[in-house]
């Protein structure tokens, strides 16, 4: 009869496609298998090569006669990749033979003309790889990033590379290449001019006084307590006058954190100041610095209009009554 003809093709094809569906779907599996089993190979490869690279170029900075087969067969990213873990384990002499022969095997050229051409992503990975790795070539085309680059987060990458490699430049050009007076200053800015207060202090006292926009003196003036050098405390004295409440903010930060008893005396004026960040960070400085002078002032602080103003001169009353 038709009817059951018709049930009976119906019946045919459902069972072909059920067949042809299990074969697709394990015809897929087997795929995937292939494709995670050719990925674990390709990984135990790499990890072989690596560590065959790592091993030759640790015998090297010994003994620069020795041969470097794996280093000849592998490709240009694995070579870096090996110097880059080194380059972060090695210090001294090893790490300045590790450089030269970097220099000498011209490995970073690609990066070097990666960092300041083709996109922004490709910039920022030459700029980070050339950070990680560092030597002469480097700092060369990180301080051109610096200077040239016409994105201003590739500039701030290559920044944070060169303060990596201690290679920032002074305070007042790192000013205008990070294009600081038309910008916000973030905590990132603050952690680069830490860095520089390191290597730079004489010049950062020099500019301390300069004229320049309350956020960025405030930027400079919190870098001065980082310098560990005492001769930070008469720019931080004067910043204390400063008509800005961000920058005698960062005066008390830093005065803090060099922990002079030189600093008391402007300190505990400034537990009186109008603006209640100050005030609050005054009486946080002297809590942490044992300023027992200044109780008188904390207690009456206990009444201040500002609610963190209070908690914090409760605290620090109790700190300092009970020392």
């Amino acid at each position: 009869m038709p009817g059951v003809l018709v049930a009976d093709h119906v019946a045919r094809l459902a069972t072909l496609v059920s067949l042809y569906g299990a074969l697709a779907m394990a015809a897929w599996l087997l795929l995937l298998v292939m494709r995670r089993d050719r990925r674990e190979r390709r990984r135990a490869v790499d990890q072989e090569t690596m560590r065959n690279l790592t091993r030759e170029i640790v015998a090297m900075l010994s003994d620069r006669s020795g041969a470097l087969p794996a280093f000849e067969r592998a490709q240009p990213n694995a070579r870096l990749a090996a110097i880059g873990n080194i380059g972060q384990l090695v210090r001294g002499e090893d790490r300045a033979q590790l450089i030269a022969f970097v220099e000498e095997q011209h490995l970073l050229d690609r990066a070097v003309r990666d960092s300041d051409r083709g996109s922004r992503r490709k910039r920022v990975e030459a700029i980070r790889l050339l950070g990680k790795i560092g030597g002469p070539s480097a700092l060369d085309a990180l301080g051109r990033a610096l200077r040239e680059d016409d994105d201003a987060d590739v500039r701030l990458e290559a920044a944070a590379m060169l303060a990596r490699l201690d290679g920032l430049p002074p305070p007042d050009e790192f000013i205008a290449q990070l294009g600081l007076t038309e910008k916000s200053i973030t905590p990132l800015h603050r952690a680069l001019f830490r860095t520089l207060a390191a290597d730079r202090p004489a010049e950062l006292f020099a500019i301390a006084g300069a004229d320049l926009p309350p956020p960025i003196r405030a930027l400079v003036v919190d870098a001065l307590g980082w310098t560990e050098d005492f001769a930070a405390l008469e720019p931080l004295a004067a910043a204390a006058n400063d008509p800005h409440g961000p920058v005698r903010v960062a005066a008390i930060d830093s005065a803090s954190r060099l922990g002079h008893p030189a600093a008391a005396r402007w300190i505990i004026r400034l537990l009186d100041d109008p603006e209640p960040p100050v005030r609050a960070r005054a009486i946080r400085a002297c809590q942490s610095m044992g300023l027992r002078a200044g109780l008188p002032a904390i207690a009456r602080l206990r009444q201040d209009p500002s609610p963190w103003v209070r908690l914090r001169a409760q605290q620090a009353e109790q700190a300092l009554g009970a020392a």
